[in-house]
């Protein structure tokens, strides 16, 4: 639990960095590969897939000026979802993906209090737009593979 906070904690100060890591990529048109064990990546892109489930609900409950669906949709992906997490997985995790998704929870978090505020729809979209923006960014930056070797290396895809 203390290497979850401290990785968070200092993922705040390099969330610049996964602008970096993604500029290079969309540049070079190379991907950073994160090599991870087969039960490691089916569990982040099953976190994945969920959170775009969670943004189809949040989307249907917009367009149907239901604020308390929205809101208990974009909680379901704040960053109470990132706790489960393990520790061991957090450290083979590059900082920048660690604070681009963090950065993409508390948006979530934002979103749901912006909901049960009675924020506008517009503002609603906006925040959901950032979040898909930084969806694209993740996947054009980053690429999950199984295997043994270090995480870092870049591929060409």
């Amino acid at each position: 639990m203390k290497l979850r906070a401290v990785v968070l904690a200092s993922s705040i100060f390099v969330s610049g960095a996964w602008l970096a890591e993604a500029d290079i990529a969309m540049k070079s048109g190379s991907r950073i590969v994160i090599t991870v064990n087969a039960h490691a990546r089916a569990e982040l892109l099953a976190e994945m897939r969920a959170h775009l489930v969670n943004v189809q609900k949040l989307l249907e409950a917009l367009s149907q000026n239901d604020a308390q669906g929205v809101a208990r949709a974009a909680r379901a992906s704040g960053v109470a979802s990132a706790t489960e997490t393990t520790d061991e997985l957090i450290r083979r995790l590059p900082q920048g993906f660690i604070a681009l998704g963090l950065s993409m929870h508390q948006d979530f978090d934002r979103m749901a209090d912006g909901a049960a505020q009675g924020d506008s729809a517009d503002r609603l979209l906006a925040t959901t737009a950032a979040v898909l923006q930084k969806c694209v960014a993740c996947h054009t930056t980053y690429q999950l593979r199984v295997g043994q070797t270090d995480s870092g290396r870049r591929s060409e895809h």
